[in-house]
């Protein structure tokens, strides 16, 4: 059998595939970590498929709707060689950059289906929250406490895992467990 010579699909480099890869109809590429590699990235038909699933009759700076897949949470969902993505990501993904390890992306526009890269942003995951609607972001936004107190300077404490107190209110919890503790030797 004559040798052939090919260019890997994913390096470009040149090499002879072993003559039982090419009968099997493999042989495209130079080495695993390439077939790998290759398999891994996103191929253009798929995100041809991808954008045909988005309704973008709102222009460039409107909200581009994921049609197809939304997660329970709301967010738009798509399987892809078998394995699930997340609408957005993948949107981000393909127009914009890969998204680092340990980042999240924000929906600027509050919208969970939407897949407008314009609205997207790459941020950390203590950010994200904050800018959300959760409990954590809402208790972060105070300036003061239940009892009114303001929650700045010397009357705020930050517990060692990232929590505000009241130092106020506080106190008037140590004073009260001191008196409970008093009146309760007192009993006995």
């Amino acid at each position: 059998m004559p040798s052939i010579t090919r260019n890997c699909k994913e390096c470009g480099r040149a090499f002879q595939p072993l003559g039982g890869n090419v009968r099997a109809g493999w042989g495209w590429f130079c080495r695993k970590g390439c077939a790998t590699g290759y398999r891994n990235r996103l191929h253009p038909k798929t995100a041809e498929d991808f954008w045909a699933n988005v309704d973008r009759s709102g222009g460039n700076w409107k909200c581009w709707i994921w049609q197809k897949s939304i997660t329970g949470a709301g967010y738009g969902q798509l399987m892809m060689r078998g394995r699930r993505y997340s609408a957005h990501r993948y949107a981000y993904e393909n127009c914009v950059r890969l998204i680092p390890k340990g980042m999240h992306i924000d929906h600027l526009c509050r919208n969970k289906r939407c897949v407008n890269p314009c609205h997207l942003q790459l941020v950390t995951p203590r950010v994200n929250t904050l800018r959300g609607i959760g409990p954590g972001a809402r208790n972060a936004a105070k300036t003061e406490c239940h009892r009114g107190h303001l929650l700045a300077g010397g009357n705020l404490y930050v517990t060692p895992d990232g929590r505000r107190q009241c130092n106020a209110c506080n106190r008037m919890r140590e004073r009260a467990y001191r008196k409970r503790e008093v009146e309760k030797s007192l009993q006995y």
